[in-house]
């Protein structure tokens, strides 16, 4: 674990989970319950973190979810080649491990 990014994180007041997927663990965070599932999805190089600031406003509309994607965060750093394919593995693993069925995704990358 990386000792500044925790601190960082726990600025956000946003419930950090845990779940074992595939080889490795997702760790992500998640607010509100009622309404649809929102999936917050960070882009290369970043991590959940970067939803800090707009989960609370989208929380009162539905669940959010924010994972760090394999590999980032706090997430597992499992040995793969970390290929777009490898995301679509582990990520299909996480939203079937939480028991989504009908989701929202949010997405932000470089390009």
């Amino acid at each position: 674990m990386n000792p500044k990014l925790e601190k960082q994180q726990s600025r956000t007041m946003l419930a950090r989970s845990q779940v074992a997927v595939l080889d490795s663990t997702i760790s992500y965070v998640e607010a509100g319950t009622a309404g649809p599932t929102v999936l917050f999805l960070h882009g290369n190089p970043t991590s959940s973190y970067i939803w800090r600031n707009i989960i609370p406003h989208v929380a009162p509309c539905g669940r959010c979810i924010a994972p760090d994607l394999i590999g980032y965060g706090q997430s597992g750093k499992p040995d793969i080649d970390y290929r777009f394919f490898d995301h679509v593995r582990y990520l299909d693993a996480f939203i079937e491990t939480l028991g989504i069925t009908d989701l929202v995704v949010i997405a932000q990358d470089w390009g």
